[in-house]
């Protein structure tokens, strides 16, 4: 996939993010991480937003205790299952992104 390229209505502001997907998520997406530039203007990039485009819920879906490929989700919201890290600290969905952040996905893990 390629990465998500500037409209007009960014004006050429973007910012680059390095986005990490770990467990279930890296072995659906088939990448770990990558380097990801995105619009700046006129809403603020955020993780959410940043599922939205790279479109990482398509394939994703937790279900009960155990983690599950889905080939049908939409792009929709960042599941509950799923935390957010930026720049290796536990973050918020509609956490605010600048360029040069570190963004990584994990999902929910159970174990005993």
């Amino acid at each position: 996939m390629a990465d998500p390229v500037p409209g007009p209505e960014s004006r050429g502001r973007v910012i680059t993010v390095v986005v990490r997907l770990f467990a279930g998520l890296r072995e659906q997406a088939g990448w770990d991480g990558r380097l990801v530039t995105v619009p700046a203007g006129p809403h603020p990039p955020t993780p959410e937003r940043l599922w939205q485009i790279l479109q990482i819920g398509q394939h994703w879906k937790a279900q009960g205790d155990r983690e599950l490929a889905a080939s049908a989700l939409p792009a929709g919201p960042l599941p509950e299952s799923v935390r957010v890290a930026v720049n290796q600290s536990f973050a918020n969905g509609d956490h605010l992104l600048v360029d040069g952040d570190e963004v990584a996905f994990l999902p929910a893990i159970s174990g005993g």
